[in-house]
């Protein structure tokens, strides 16, 4: 194969490797992902790689990098396979005889070849009516035969044309699944759809080919994809829309082209009606269609539930109902608890809000007694697992996930929708703040004209994860009934947590905690919080405020991994959450050093007893973007792992793991939704770019027993002072307004 020796063992660096295919150790046809084994003069080769089909005795040319993996050693990571056609009479006899070759088994194969020998491909491809001449071969099977050949010569062709223009053999199998025998002349003619076809290709890969096939820099195609990609990159940072000087300037610093251009495409994309543009005062902002769709219709929506009075409006006397709660409960609501509570009787959308510690769980529960006299048919639910699990815990009632709620389907749509409603005269909703755009009308479209809807959250946290910010729209508006709970609860001497919190909203900077040394961990005193300088060596730093945590509460490994929870502003860089996994994996996992693991195409390595969490929906298993689990069990065998998430084990085969990483250590933006008994919160200037007050505070308000914060003095005193850098852009707020004085009787 041609391979110097040096190179055996090199990294990232691509190389290329041919032989033939001895043994297929694993294979997911429909997936095209195998392992296999090719052999030359001198060696076996033990190959991973996707490609559409492939067979025993197949010659193939491999271009990938070595890899030493931790399980199975040595493997070369095939980023693109290609197939030879076999030359010799005994491999084309194997190939043919292989299976791949419709109406053509392994007595056909031999009376096939011993006719034809080493030209049988070339007669096939162009004089197949001499197939004729084998017996017990028919018209039919002459057609059958011909028609396999040559798909599968197109496949190859296909494959090579892809291969070169360095899009990968996963991708490769995507785009010829879906355009089969014209892919050649569909990516030629306009490789900028390759973006709205296939999942995993984006812009800069769908540019690259273009220009590599002479495609114009200033082509149409070019400019108005580069266009619609830089508006969804806006898009993935939360915003709605982007205002058109900054798309004409992003698009112009991407694509290197005239502004003027850039223009015609966008004027161009807004005649067709794939966006959508909108004056917010002096500003014109441009929308992706289906985002300004969505934005008008949760608008619409939200006036429709709200323009009238709830259905048991003149039956509750709702001041005797609050009254006689709070002698039956023995309890005494604050005016703004009354507040919230009263609102049920008299409107159909209600926003309840406020920080931590202010009876927001109080007033849910005053609610749900008052409400279950008058009906039966009540619904909570929150965008995630554990904030389900956390409104199911403080109300005594069932609480479901909004994909629960709604019934999601396999293919990412939902059973319960504008034609089929759901069955219910009440809904609560928790941590509203982490709900998007497009996920609110969902919720709303499948609510029934004649239900309350409570809307619970604080608007304080850090918006949703997608697009948008509804809280804070719905809010500003003015147009919803929002109660906002401002009275203190918990602020006895012995919880310094909500009281910290509040400060930081109100941009006060917490005290240290008095040490010795100002960077040592030591956590006495009667508080449950603390905050200590950080050191140089952060990650000495952590691992002795674990042992600390361990020896103050005398408790084990597993106990400490389930009950802290280490969260970071950022993913990478020494205090980031994959650095950070690594330390905490061998810190708290006595299986750390345990050969039984597999590592993941992401880089993590997993052995049993890592937390882990699970980044996207996996509408098919029932787990969730968000979902923390715990490993159960490895077999190494039949390439797969056990999860035990929340008692529910969830069987993931190895090449599934993509969207499964290491959760010791999660991002703040990820926390959301969920508290954990304890915290700990590193804060630095490597996080510079996201110190924001409300990323602090987000953080702060997860912990219920005690929150440990190791920062840098100058990046925390940033964060607090920056409240929120870039707003985000969105009309929401403009469109409830409107809605609701166009209305106006």
């Amino acid at each position: 194969m041609g391979i110097a020796a040096n190179n055996l063992f090199t990294f990232n660096q691509h190389l290329e490797i041919a032989g033939k295919v001895n043994a297929i150790i694993y294979d997911k046809p429909l997936e095209g992902y195998y392992v296999f084994k090719i052999a030359d003069k001198n060696s076996t080769y033990t190959i991973t790689g996707n490609i559409e089909r492939l067979a025993v005795d197949d010659f193939v040319t491999c271009k990938g990098f070595w890899v030493q993996h931790k399980t199975y050693g040595r493997q070369f990571k095939a980023l693109n396979i290609a197939v030879k056609l076999p030359q010799t009479v005994d491999g084309i006899k194997k190939y043919l005889a292989s299976g791949l070759v419709k109406g053509i088994g392994p007595a056909r194969a031999k009376a096939i070849v011993d006719r034809f020998g080493e030209k049988t491909f070339e007669i096939i491809e162009l004089e197949p009516e001499r197939l004729l001449q084998i017996p017990r071969i028919g018209k039919k099977n002459c057609q059958e035969i011909y028609k396999a050949i040559m798909e599968q010569k197109d496949s190859r062709d296909i494959m090579a044309f892809l291969h070169t223009h360095e899009i990968s053999s996963k991708k490769a199998i995507k785009i010829y699944r879906l355009y089969g025998k014209d892919t050649i002349s569909i990516i030629t003619k306009n490789p900028y759809q390759l973006i709205e076809d296939i999942s995993g290709i984006g812009f800069k890969i769908a540019d690259k080919m273009a220009l590599s096939i002479g495609i114009a820099k200033d082509s149409t195609f070019r400019v108005t994809s580069g266009v619609k990609h830089v508006l969804g990159e806006f898009q993935l940072d939360g915003n709605c829309a982007m205002p058109l000087p900054d798309l004409l300037k992003e698009t112009k610093q991407i694509l290197g082209v005239e502004e003027e251009l850039i223009y015609q495409a966008i004027t161009s994309l807004l005649v067709e009606g794939q966006l959508v543009k909108e004056c917010d005062g002096d500003k014109d902002l441009i929308f992706l269609k289906h985002t300004y769709t969505t934005e008008c219709r949760v608008a619409k929506m939200v006036y429709e539930l709200n323009k009238f009075l709830p259905i048991w409006h003149d039956k509750i006397n709702i001041d005797e109902e609050v009254e006689d709660l709070q002698k039956k409960l023995a309890i005494q609501l604050s005016e703004s608890q009354v507040m919230a509570v009263k609102a049920i009787a008299n409107h159909k959308i209600t926003i309840i809000t406020g920080g931590p510690g202010v009876g927001k769980t109080t007033v849910a529960n005053s609610i749900l007694q008052i409400v279950s006299k008058h009906t039966s048919k009540i619904l909570l639910a929150a965008p995630t697992g554990k904030a389900a699990k956390r409104l199911k815990e403080a109300t005594g009632r069932e609480a479901t996930t909004l994909h629960r709620m709604l019934k999601y389907t396999a293919d990412g749509g939902f059973e319960h929708n504008s034609s089929n409603k759901l069955d219910a005269h009440f809904i609560l909703l928790d941590e509203v703040s982490m709900i998007d755009i497009f996920m609110f009308a969902n919720v709303l479209q499948a609510i029934p004209s004649n239900c309350v809807l409570i809307l619970l959250g604080d608007a304080d946290q850090l918006p949703s994860i997608g697009p948008g910010n509804v809280l804070g729209d719905l809010i500003t508006s003015g147009c919803v009934e929002c109660i906002v709970l401002n009275h203190i609860f918990r602020q006895d001497s012995c919880s310094q947590i909500v009281k910290v919190a509040h400060n930081i909203n109100n941009g006060i900077i917490p005290t240290h905690t008095v040490t010795e040394n100002p960077s040592a961990i030591h956590l006495g005193g009667n508080t449950d919080f603390y905050l200590f300088e950080m050191d140089k060596e952060f990650h000495y730093q952590l691992t002795l405020t674990l042992r600390e945590i361990k020896a103050k509460y005398k408790c084990s490994n597993e106990v400490l991994m389930r009950s802290v929870q280490v969260l970071s502003p950022m993913k990478r860089g020494d205090t980031g959450v994959e650095e950070l996994n690594k330390v905490l994996q061998k810190e708290l996992n006595p299986n750390a050093d345990d050969l039984t693991k597999i590592t993941s195409k992401t880089g993590d390595i997993f052995t049993v007893g890592d937390k882990v969490m699970q980044n996207a929906n996996d509408y098919g298993r029932g787990i969730f973007n968000g979902n923390v689990g715990i490993v159960h069990s490895i077999d190494l065998k039949n390439k797969s792992l056990l999860v035990d998430f929340d008692a529910k084990l969830v069987k993931l085969e190895f090449d599934d793991l993509e969207d499964l990483r290491l959760a010791y250590a999660i991002t703040i933006h990820k926390c959301q939704g969920s508290e954990y008994p304890v915290v700990i919160i590193p804060v630095c200037m490597d996080h510079y770019k996201l110190l924001q007050k409300r990323l602090i505070y987000t953080a702060v308000t997860r912990g219920r027993k005690m929150v440990i914060m190791i920062a840098e003095s100058k990046a925390l005193a940033m964060a607090i002072k920056n409240f929120n850098a870039k707003p985000r852009v969105t009309m929401l707020k403009q469109r409830v307004i409107q809605q609701f004085n166009t209305n106006k009787h």
